[in-house]
């Protein structure tokens, strides 16, 4: 019984404290990666890949898989932005691959749709169309409501605007009005 008032007086003490003692380590990976993909949206490229690259490279050294495959994918992300395909592929194969080592499926596949998104960006849709189906089935396994309907938006506009979108389009909307 003594334990629990000491422990409410720790956490009364500790939420009292200065902010300088509640912010996380600057070394934490997860709070570095968190802090350069906010400085990529904010406009500080340059310096948000400088950092991701160092968080991917950290967390392959210090075996945290899941820190190394989100750095990844904003890298790939980045890439693309300066249209650096082979680059923002290359990154995002890395991360599938981690993710498939994990047994994480679902952020695999996501992997996968962006894979197809960068062939779209990069002017060959026809390379992405594959990828883009076979995230959409793999979402549609897990019954991912969510990766389905962003693989199916991908797919979309992947393919030619002479080919039916339909099938494509009702799917991804049955899923949505099965969840409202």
């Amino acid at each position: 019984m003594l334990l629990r008032p000491a422990w409410l007086a720790l956490v009364i003490l500790a939420a009292a404290g200065p902010a300088s003692t509640q912010t996380s380590v600057p070394d934490d990976l997860s709070v570095m990666l968190r802090d350069s993909w906010s400085a990529f949206r904010a406009g500080d490229r340059d310096r948000a890949t400088s950092r991701l690259e160092t968080v991917a490279t950290r967390a392959r050294a210090e075996g945290q898989t899941r820190i190394e495959g989100e750095a990844r994918r904003h890298l790939a992300s980045a890439y693309s932005y300066r249209e650096q395909y082979a680059q923002a592929i290359d990154e995002l194969q890395r991360a599938r691959t981690l993710y498939a080592t994990a047994g994480d499926r679902s952020l695999e596949a996501r992997c996968v749709m962006e894979l197809a998104a960068i062939y779209r960006r990069k002017g060959t849709p026809v390379e992405g169309i594959a990828l883009a189906r076979s995230a959409v089935a793999a979402f549609k396994e897990l019954h991912d409501a969510q990766g389905l309907v962003d693989a199916a938006e991908v797919l979309v506009y992947l393919l030619p605007n002479s080919e039916d979108h339909t099938t494509i389009r009702t799917e991804a909307l049955s899923v949505v009005d099965a969840r409202t």
